[in-house]
């Protein structure tokens, strides 16, 4: 887990958490971003 028995943080294993749970939602974006610009450009229109 991330904490060991000592009650001091594992800052690598933190750190690789975050850096992978941030990645997930971006790399969706990126690869959908078209999508989403063109569903904004269209509500704008209306």
């Amino acid at each position: 887990m991330l904490m060991n028995g000592e009650a001091s943080n594992n800052w690598g294993v933190i750190m690789a958490g975050v850096i992978i749970t941030i990645i997930s939602p971006l790399l969706v974006f990126f690869i959908l971003q078209e999508s989403f610009l063109r569903g904004f450009a269209l509500q704008s229109e209306k």
